[in-house]
């Protein structure tokens, strides 16, 4: 049995995978594994290689690495029947570095347009030490609602942050803000580094071949994501609307009250002032 590798490849790893399983083969024209035995592969070649020209996801059969204990290579989950290469490989020193930073920064939205860096940082600093704070934009926001990444000093003190103002609003320039505090993910960076160094290279697909109805499925499906993101952003777009309108009935009410008393206090003064009378503030 022939097993094809792209030519870039990690044919290292894929030793050190057949060795561990007591596979015999040898490498054929620098693309190619000659596995001497099968036992192991129940499925014909064609399901690992149909024959084309190897490409950057022609890859290796996930079932050497079943079998080894423990792993000489940290794999993750595999897909279907099949390892993908990149996956044999170290991740880049610059994510590693990329991946502790992320659990240092939180990700705080629903801002208004006027802070800037300056007063997010004053705010956030009675909490711990601020690193660095970057505005993000928000595509799926309709109004002026501003999202930013704030890097804290350690794990810690963001992971405390998010507890506390989940349970009490942000106070920014003396007013409470009701900001929302959470976990910043991989993906809210948008200069994050590669995680292998490798290339992604897009192609069109042939209608006939074996996959291209999978890939419509993933693309329609992806679709359907977006649109019920979109969904459940304009919804929640809409509660906030009405909350808002709530808040400010609230305070409209409350400032005709506090009219009215000041009104009632100064026709009591007038009284006074008329009658020659004196009266005590407490009664």
């Amino acid at each position: 049995m022939t097993i094809s590798l792209a030519r870039w490849a990690d044919k290292t790893g894929y030793r050190k995978l057949l060795q561990l399983q007591n596979f015999t083969f040898s490498l054929i024209i620098s693309q190619f594994f000659k596995i001497c035995s099968s036992q192991y592969f129940t499925e014909p070649l064609e399901t690992f290689h149909d024959g084309s020209q190897p490409s950057r996801r022609k890859i290796i059969a996930g079932i050497a690495a079943a079998y080894v204990t423990p792993s000489p290579i940290e794999l993750p989950q595999k897909y279907y029947n099949i390892w993908h290469y990149s996956y044999l490989m170290e991740p880049s020193t610059e994510y590693v570095a990329f991946e502790e930073k992320v659990k240092k920064t939180i990700y705080i939205d629903n801002l208004s347009p006027q802070v800037t860096k300056a007063v997010l940082e004053y705010a956030i600093n009675q909490f711990g030490n601020v690193k660095d704070v970057r505005f993000v934009p928000t595509y799926f926001a309709s109004r002026g609602v501003c999202a930013a990444l704030v890097e804290m000093e350690s794990a810690k003190q963001a992971e405390e942050i998010i507890c506390e103002m989940g349970d009490s609003p942000l106070m920014i320039s003396g007013m409470p803000r009701p900001v929302r505090a959470r976990k910043a993910r991989v993906e809210m960076f948008e200069d994050r580094p590669k995680k292998y160094p490798r290339t992604i290279v897009s192609r069109w697909m042939d209608p006939s071949h074996q996959n291209f109805e999978l890939a419509e499925k993933i693309k329609d499906l992806t679709k359907k994501h977006a649109a019920e993101a979109q969904y459940l952003m304009e919804l929640q777009l809409e509660e906030e609307e009405k909350l808002h309108k709530q808040q400010g009935e609230t305070l409209k009410t409350n400032y005709k009250k506090y009219e009215l008393i000041d009104d009632a206090d100064g026709n009591v003064k007038r009284l006074k002032a008329e009658y020659g009378m004196t009266l005590n503030d407490h009664h």
